[in-house]
């Protein structure tokens, strides 16, 4: 009886690690091709990035919306752009509040080469081992855009 007890928490623990995130059609721990497959489907479809074997844009290049991350063909984070700059990022802000509880917050501002660089990022370490991140990002006098990341590096790298 003991054992089987100790069989279902292990089983359980691995359906956790297998799936720890989903967002747009992409769950961590997708294949490569499983990932093509989903992206195809959602409209979201993936290119490899030029140099980086492990790396995917979603969407094709220049308009591409976002990148994949994958350690041993398992999909390990993801980062999405949101459309909507601050309206897009209150609303996300405010459904991840309801969901994940009170982030970690972090703001920059600074001047780089270019210009000015301003990013708040709002992120939240979970239970479960993954990271989520949503940020806000204002490159010189340009409207802000968010981006929503999502991180299960630990369990895939």
């Amino acid at each position: 009886m003991k054992r089987l007890l100790v069989f279902a928490v292990f089983c359980s623990s691995l359906s956790t690690v297998a799936y720890s995130f989903e967002y747009a059609g992409f769950r961590s721990g997708m294949s490569v091709a499983e990932a093509a497959v989903a992206g195809a489907q959602s409209g979201h479809p993936i290119f490899p990035i030029k140099n980086k074997p492990d790396y995917f844009w979603i969407g094709q290049p220049p308009d591409a919306n976002g990148t994949i991350l994958f350690c041993g063909d398992k999909l390990a984070s993801l980062s999405l752009n949101i459309a909507g700059g601050l309206d897009a990022y209150a609303s996300t802000t405010q459904s991840f509040l309801a969901q994940y509880g009170q982030p970690a917050a972090q703001a920059q501002s600074g001047y780089t080469e270019s210009g000015l660089l301003s990013n708040l990022q709002l992120r939240w370490q979970l239970d479960s081992g993954e990271d989520v991140t949503l940020s806000l990002t204002s490159f010189q006098s340009g409207a802000p855009y968010s981006a929503v990341s999502y991180g299960a590096t630990k369990s895939y790298c």
